[in-house]
């Protein structure tokens, strides 16, 4: 006769456990100092047992609520608050209340730090390490609350749109958005916005270590590159000469790199326990995957948890040209670690099955509009000759795409017409003056000095001028769920 649901979520439970370190004790063999970290079954609390007790150091600092799988885990927490209220006068605790709180079916994990500003649970690959939550509990303060003091932004050398960039991106942060997607013209600076923020998020938050996923190895030398020549605002040295940047070649981490650069592939490879050969890397292969990485069905082998690289192991992933990757397969990588993720990308996201195109905005939550009567899972995309409005359509009907086009035909007498005006008024208003019209979306911005009539040149050229563009796909962030 087989395990009742229960006991089969208890056993995935204490699998998941033993691989991140913890020693699983039932009652009667009860010894909170048998490791740093012990998970006790069926421990008693005032409020009644609770399915598994977590102490670290030999300190109680939480709990796990067991459930049979598929049921809905969103509201189990507040099933969890109620064993993490009061404990035993003689058991020894880090805090009068528990700390963490994990609700699991084995298959899917939740995870909540009640110190944080606004706790709430969220999605975790794995059970976190005992020693990670041991110095989580040293540390006076967390991760969330101190992103929520970060100091004024030194704006001394950016242009408006990093500006834009780093000061949204800092605020969705703040308000514990799991995921933000930074939008920006190529050319545009968005490697050195990646820069800015990286060494606001190392000094000012206490982050721990961060990751810069790319496309392919030449862009992990062009990242390190940018990140050695980086000069922080008030700072004494470069970028590099203050934290370790690791562009990674093989499978070992530096233990103390704070900025760690990779492929999604070496990434992978690292998670499955796999050597990956350098010539993998030189092509992109967010689309595409072959040899080990595939099954006999062609599909790419799931990740499984690698205690030498636990979930906890970056604070933040930056993903550069991320629509490569969180609509693939690819993404599972992505999920593994219990970090934010920041993706890069230059232009417009790709249009969703259904023509649903994320909206470009700074703020809110999953939030898409579906453009109507349009339905066609491949756009089209026609841009105008000054590069400023782009018309996405997608699987257009034959009279929309007609007029799409005719309306694009219509625009170049209209563009050198705004050129002129832009130009003049770009030479006498002041740096941040307002938009010249809701369709001429360009302004004058600091930036290096350029010859008159430089703006005329870019916008007949179809290229913004600066590479700036204050219509959302410059200095753009849109936080995810």
């Amino acid at each position: 006769m087989g395990l009742a649901p229960e006991d089969q979520a208890r056993t995935s439970i204490d699998a998941l456990l033993a691989a991140a370190g913890w020693v699983v004790q039932d009652r009667a063999d009860f010894n909170r100092n048998a490791a740093e970290g012990v998970a006790v079954r069926e421990f008693t609390l005032p409020s009644g047992p609770c399915d598994y007790l977590l102490l670290v150091g030999g300190k109680a600092c939480g709990v796990i609520e067991a459930k049979k799988a598929g049921v809905t885990l969103s509201g189990v927490a507040e099933q969890s608050a109620r064993c993490m209220a009061a404990l035993p006068e003689h058991l020894a605790r880090w805090a009068d209340q528990l700390v963490f709180d994990y609700e699991s079916t084995g298959d899917e994990t939740c995870f909540r730090d009640m110190r944080d500003p606004k706790p709430r649970s969220r999605r975790v690959f794995a059970c976190h390490q005992p020693q990670t939550l041991h110095a989580w509990l040293k540390e006076p303060d967390t991760l969330r609350a101190r992103l929520r003091r970060m100091p004024p932004l030194e704006t001394t050398g950016l242009r408006d749109c990093q500006i834009d960039a780093t000061t949204g991106l800092e605020t969705s942060l703040a308000d514990d958005r799991p995921r933000a997607l930074i939008q920006r013209a190529t050319g545009a600076g968005k490697t050195f916005t990646a820069c800015n923020f990286s060494w606001r998020l190392l000094k000012a938050a206490g982050a721990r270590r961060i990751m810069f996923l790319v496309d392919r190895n030449n862009l992990g030398d062009q990242t390190l590159r940018e990140y050695q020549n980086f000069d922080p605002a008030g700072a004494a040295h470069k970028f590099d000469r203050t934290y370790i940047v690791q562009h990674l070649h093989g499978n070992r981490i530096d233990p103390d790199a704070k900025l760690v650069i990779t492929t999604i592939q070496r990434l992978y490879a690292m998670l499955r326990g796999e050597e990956l050969d350098e010539a993998a890397e030189e092509a992109s292969a967010f689309e595409t995957w072959s040899g080990t990485q595939v099954d006999a069905a062609g599909e790419l082998r799931p990740v499984t948890y690698n205690p030498a690289l636990p979930i906890e192991h970056f604070d933040f992933i930056v993903t550069d040209e991320c629509h490569r990757s969180i609509y693939g397969l690819w993404r599972q990588v992505l999920e593994y670690f219990d970090g934010h993720a920041i993706g890069a990308h230059a232009g417009l996201l790709p249009a969703q099955p259904g023509g649903r195109v994320p909206l470009r905005t700074i703020g809110g939550g999953r939030r898409e509009r579906r453009l109507r009567g349009l339905s066609h899972p491949h756009p089209r995309r026609r841009t105008g000759r000054h590069g400023r409005c782009e018309l996405t359509r997608a699987g257009a009907r034959p009279p929309q795409a007609r007029a799409a086009l005719q309306a694009t035909r219509r625009r170049p007498a209209l563009c050198q017409a705004r050129a002129r005006q832009f130009s003049d008024r770009a030479r006498s208003d002041p740096p941040g003056a307002a938009d010249l019209s809701q369709q001429a979306v360009h302004r004058a911005v600091p930036g290096p000095q350029r010859p008159m009539g430089a703006e005329d040149a870019d916008l007949r050229q179809g290229r913004p001028p600066c590479g700036r563009d204050r219509q959302g796909l410059l200095g753009s962030v849109r936080p995810g769920q």
